[in-house]
């Protein structure tokens, strides 16, 4: 399985191939048009289609990968997200929080 760096290496070649480049000084569109993306899969949600909801998240996972290769390619993608997943298993549950219902659970 590929790393999740060369998979940002590869999605940045695809993109820059069609002319699509970030850099960090319009990183904020970058995380509009992510944000976008995020909508999409919300609507998807809305509409009860997990076909839809898959490839808006997909889209969405694309672009992050897209935007560390090209607004921070020092980044080694691989070792901040195992970095915060140890820490996530070792954080203790959160308590006296409201808890968020889901769709399942009949709103």
């Amino acid at each position: 399985m590929k790393s999740l760096k060369d998979l940002a290496k590869e999605i940045q070649t695809i993109e820059h191939s069609k002319g699509h480049k970030w850099s960090w000084q319009i990183f904020d569109r970058a995380l509009k048009l992510l944000h976008d993306e995020v909508s999409e899969a919300s609507d998807a949600w809305c509409n009860d289609d997990k076909r839809i909801a898959s490839y808006e998240l997909a889209d969405a996972l694309i672009r992050i990968l897209h935007y560390f290769a090209d607004c921070l390619p020092e980044t080694d993608i691989d070792f901040v997200i195992e970095n915060i997943l140890d820490r996530n298993r070792k954080r203790m549950p959160h308590h006296n929080r409201k808890k968020i219902h889901s769709k399942a659970e009949g709103d």
